[in-house]
C-alpha cells in the first residue's frame, strides 16, 4: 500500500464528508472522546489518519494516543504547552491530557494518530513486567514516570528506524483487506512499543555516559540484576572503575534511588517474576533472592506492593488466566 496515496485519497474522502456535515461537525472546546468511540468498535488498537481539512478543538481521551508524523512537521499543544513534532517523531499522550494539532503545511503534511484502549496498554506492561528483564523494566517504568509527570513522553525522530518500521507495518495492515487483522496488529504494537523502549534507553545511555560508552548505566544495571543476591557498592564500584562514594551519587543521579534502594527494587521484581513463574516456594524464593529474613523481606514486599508474596501469585495467576481468556474470544 501507498502511505502516501493512501492518505491523500482519505483527505478528499473527509473533505467530502466534512462538506455535508458542515453544520453538524462543531465539537466543543475541551469534549472527551470515550473508549464507546466508533473506531473501537471492533477494535481495541486504531489506526486513523489524521484530518488535514478539519482542525479539532483542544479535546481529550479516555484512551491513549500515539502520534506519527510520517511526513512534514507539526505542533502538538498539550495542556497549553506546545511541543514541534518533525518528520519521524512519535508522541505519546495519556489519557485525559488535552491536547490539539497544529499543521505547519497542510497539502504536504502527513499524519497518523494512533489510539490504543487501557486495557490494551495494561496487557503490554503485564507481558513485560512478566519477563526477566529487568532492564526493560526500568526503562519502561522510567518512561511511565516521565509520561505521568508532563502528561506526555516525545519520541524523537533518530537513526534507528525500527519503531517507524512498526508503526507503517501497522498502518498498511490496518488499511487491509487480509484475514486475522486483529491478531497481527497486536502483535507489531507489542513489537513497536519495544522498539519505544529501546529508543529510549539508547537516549538515556548516550545522555548519561557519553565519555564512557562502554560502562553505560544499562550495563550497570544488567550487571546488579545478574548478581542481585550477593553485589555490593564496592564491588560494584571496582568492576566499573568508580569510588564507592561517587558511584553512589551517579546511581542516585541516573535511576533518581540510592544504590540499596534499587537493589531492593531489583530483587523485588525477581521475586514478582519467580512468584509468576509459580514454581519455586515462596521460601526458596527468599533464600535465592539472598535474604536471609523472612519477615523482613515480607515487610518490604508490603510495602511496595501492598499484598503479601502469596497474595500477590495468587492476583498473577487470576490475572494472567483472565488475558489468555481474552485472546481466545
Amino acid at each position: 500500500m501507498d502511505i502516501q496515496k493512501f492518505y491523500e485519497d482519505h483527505q478528499k474522502f473527509m473533505a467530502k464528508i466534512l462538506l455535508k456535515l458542515k453544520d453538524k461537525r462543531e465539537r466543543p472546546i475541551g469534549y472527551t472522546e470515550k473508549e464507546d468511540y466508533y473506531p473501537f468498535k471492533d477494535a481495541s488498537i486504531v489506526i486513523a489518519p489524521h484530518t488535514n481539512t478539519y482542525e479539532n478543538p483542544p479535546h481529550k481521551h479516555d484512551f491513549f494516543e500515539f502520534v506519527y508524523i510520517h511526513q512534514g512537521s507539526c505542533t502538538n499543544i498539550i495542556d497549553s504547552v506546545s511541543i514541534p513534532l518533525k518528520q519521524g517523531d512519535i508522541c505519546l499522550m495519556n489519557t485525559n491530557a488535552m491536547h490539539q494539532i497544529k499543521l505547519n503545511n497542510v497539502k504536504q503534511d502527513i499524519i497518523f494518530n494512533l489510539l490504543v484502549k487501557e486495557s490494551i496498554m495494561d496487557s503490554f506492561h503485564f507481558k513485560i513486567y512478566s519477563s526477566n528483564d529487568f532492564v526493560t523494566n526500568f526503562f519502561l517504568k522510567s518512561i511511565d514516570k516521565r509520561r505521568q509527570e508532563q502528561n506526555y513522553i516525545l519520541f524523537s525522530n533518530n537513526t534507528e528506524t525500527e519503531q517507524t518500521d512498526f508503526f507503517c507495518k501497522m498502518i498498511q495492515e490496518q488499511f487491509s483487506k487480509k484475514i486475522y487483522k486483529s491478531p497481527k496488529i497486536s502483535y507489531l504494537f507489542d513489537c513497536f512499543m519495544i522498539e519505544l523502549i529501546r529508543s529510549y534507553q539508547s537516549t538515556v545511555d548516550q545522555s548519561h555516559m557519553k565519555n564512557k560508552q562502554e560502562d553505560t548505566f544499562s550495563k550497570m544495571l544488567e550487571y546488579i540484576e545478574q548478581n542481585s543476591a550477593t553485589v555490593t557498592l564496592d564491588e560494584l564500584g571496582k568492576k566499573y572503575g568508580y569510588h564507592p562514594q561517587h558511584l553512589s551519587k551517579l546511581i542516585k543521579q541516573y535511576s533518581g534511588s540510592s544504590f540499596q534502594a534499587l537493589l531492593t527494587d531489583i530483587r523485588l521484581q525477581q521475586a514478582c517474576m519467580l512468584l509468576r513463574e509459580n514454581k519455586l516456594s515462596i521460601s526458596s524464593i527468599i533464600q535465592k533472592l539472598g535474604y536471609s529474613n523472612r519477615t523482613w523481606f515480607h515487610k518490604l514486599f508490603q510495602e511496595k506492593y501492598h499484598l503479601t508474596p502469596g497474595e500477590y501469585r495468587e492476583q498473577q495467576l487470576k490475572a494472567k488466566n483472565q488475558i489468555q481468556a481474552s485472546y481466545h474470544e
